[in-house]
């Protein structure tokens, strides 16, 4: 085979990794058809459809490992698994195909995949079309234990640590196991930016190449690789001198990283002397190490609900399992704040409690059949926990009594009438009087505030500004529910604009409220993270953002390129346009871009 063999694909991952090939064959879905009798059918159904929930387990325990490795926002990658387990194609379309052709469920699953699959390679769509590997992972899944998961993961065993894993495609899932395995980086024939693998390995930090098209044809296990995550190249048998190249390449990008980690301790202050708050998001206790690690101003946004419904048991009514939660997280920043917010779930969260919960669940009528409230803006946050005060008078109350360890702040989700503040002040005093006759010791003094992401509160903010002592803005809400537009709708992407200027106005006009009232105003939403947004929100005065810890360093660093004063003249300019459009093209104008840091 030729040497020094360069092939160009995409760069899905930075970094460059150095290491042998590993050829990773994926387990294959070729299945035998076989004829089912008559009588046997119903059998052959039913142990189809116990697949189906065996998988369902699955995903639930695949669920606690990607929310322990990357947290919640791939979380929802599970979450899409556990909706496609759901969908007609497989809970009705294959038991259909069993009884009508009398086949077995292996044969009649591969066959319904097949036929989704060439719909799927219709698509122009490219987000679209790279779907498909998240049905066929799903899929693979059931399969595998129609075979009795005697085929599970037997490839996977077979990889050793520091190895570049090379494939015709990688699932979701693998990619997962394969940080596990420590591989240094890896290369696949399929895929696109936009993959799920590629997220995944942006987020495991693992070097990564993808779409480098008829790379098995080059390439054996044992070969020499180098990968360029960079760059989208993958070097076969490399030379010495194109080693050479990338080792030098690679000290260079080190050395690019440790000037980007040099400002992580340091102050998160602008040009001219303005200091901003910059604290931690986070979803798992796994997560509070970043919390310093990233240089982060204490937590300013601690999602509670993945932590107290991790275990087999959710913890929801366990008040001292709680209590040591919120302990960690408030010793873990102490002297710095930890604002916790309150479960955020929805009524479906609670049907899957099921008779562990001991709450009745409204149910709603559908066409078809009975079906749980599961709307985006049905029964969660606030106005589900005050549905069932048993949920909320525990977590009020293992937070009081963690209290002592540090300073918490309490932030209350999903708000939207006054009356839901004022309901939760009374239940937290009536906890403190229990606590009081008890001799727990608690904080008298922690502060009490609610979650912007409704357009009543954003409109009428002074009214809830006089019931709280500060505010959090969640701008991936927000914006949906003032755009009258669902961030998950893909026919609806277009519509969801950080920048429209409607948006623009209301942040504006909930900063200047919250400052005139002296109350303190932030922001941990998607948007605290974009480096296009944060000359707008220090223009409008926001005193705090928080994001994922990651990205507290580029902040930092974005900072020392920017003035106030210019920010707020920035901020006047764009609140006279008319288009989300005109806001892009001021701000990719105007504003110095961190150089970056790969």
């Amino acid at each position: 085979m030729s040497q020094d063999l360069t092939l160009i694909g995409i760069a899905a991952s930075p970094g460059i990794s150095f290491g042998r090939a590993f050829v990773f064959e994926s387990e294959a879905m070729v299945v035998t058809k076989r004829r089912i009798a008559e009588g046997r059918v119903a059998a052959e159904v039913k142990r189809y459809l116990k697949a189906v929930e065996r998988t369902n387990r699955d995903l639930n325990a695949a669920e606690a490992d990607v929310l322990k490795m990357l947290g919640r926002q791939h979380a929802r990658l599970i979450e899409a698994h556990r909706l496609i387990l759901q969908d007609p194609i497989l809970t009705k379309d294959v038991p259909k195909l069993i009884e009508t052709e009398g086949i077995n469920a292996e044969f009649a699953l591969s066959e319904t995949l097949s036929r989704v699959n060439v719909a799927f390679e219709a698509l122009t769509d490219e987000f679209f079309r790279e779907r498909r590997h998240d049905l066929f992972d799903v899929g693979r899944r059931v399969l595998r234990h129609l075979h009795g998961n005697r085929r599970k993961s037997a490839r996977q065993e077979q990889i050793g640590d520091s190895t570049i894993v090379i494939a015709r495609n990688l699932l979701p899932t693998d990619t997962i196991h394969l940080k596990e395995r420590k591989i240094l980086g890896f290369a696949t024939e399929l895929g696109s930016r936009l993959s799920h693998v590629a997220i995944l390995a942006q987020s495991l930090e693992i070097p990564a190449v993808v779409g480098v098209p008829d790379m098995l044809k080059h390439v054996a296990s044992g070969d020499e690789i180098i990968v360029d995550g960079n760059e989208g190249t993958v070097h076969v048998r490399p030379s010495v001198a194109t080693t050479k190249h990338y080792r030098q390449k690679e000290s260079r990008l080190k050395k690019e990283q440790e000037d980007l980690l040099a400002v992580t301790q340091g102050p998160a202050v602008t040009a001219d002397g303005f200091t901003l708050a910059i604290s931690a998001n986070l979803d798992a206790l796994e997560e509070l190490s970043l919390v310093k690690k990233w240089g982060a101003r204490g937590i300013g946004l601690f999602r509670t609900e993945l932590v107290l419904m991790q275990w087999e048991k959710p913890i929801l009514f366990d008040v001292a399992r709680q209590t040591e939660v919120y302990r960690r997280a408030i010793e873990e920043v102490a002297p710095e704040t930890a604002v916790i917010r309150l479960l955020d779930i929805g009524a479906d969260k609670l049907l899957e409690l099921g008779s562990e919960a001991g709450l009745p669940v409204r149910i709603v009528s559908g066409d078809a059949e009975s079906k749980s409230e599961i709307l985006p803006m049905g029964l969660r946050g606030i106005r589900l926990a005050l549905r069932y005060p048993k949920i909320l008078k525990s977590q009020l109350r293992a937070i009081l009594t963690a209290s002592t360890s540090g300073y918490p702040r309490i932030l209350l989700p999903m708000v939207s009438a006054i009356e839901e503040v004022r309901e939760v002040r009374w239940l937290l005093e009536e906890i403190k009087e229990e606590l009081k006759k008890e001799g727990i010791a608690f904080r008298e003094d922690i502060p009490l505030g609610i979650m912007v992401e409704v357009p009543s509160v954003a409109i009428k903010v002074e009214a809830f500004l006089a019931e709280v002592d500060f505010i959090s803005v969640g701008t991936n809400d927000l914006v949906q529910y003032v755009l009258a537009c669902d961030r998950a709708s893909a026919e609806l992407a277009y519509l969801y604009q950080e920048f429209h200027p409607s948006i623009l106005q209301l942040l504006s006009n909930v900063t200047k409220a919250a400052h005139a009232t002296k109350r303190w105003v932030g922001i941990c939403g998607e948007l605290a993270g974009n480096p296009l947004a944060l000359p707008l929100l220090l223009g409008m005065g926001f005193d705090g953002i928080s994001v994922n810890p990651h990205l507290v360093p580029k902040i930092k660093k974005q900072l020392k390129t920017l003035k106030l004063s210019d920010c707020r003249q920035v901020v006047d300019e764009a609140l006279k346009l008319s288009s989300y459009e005109e806001v892009v093209e001021l701000l990719k104008r105007q504003i110095p871009m961190p150089a970056p840091s790969t």
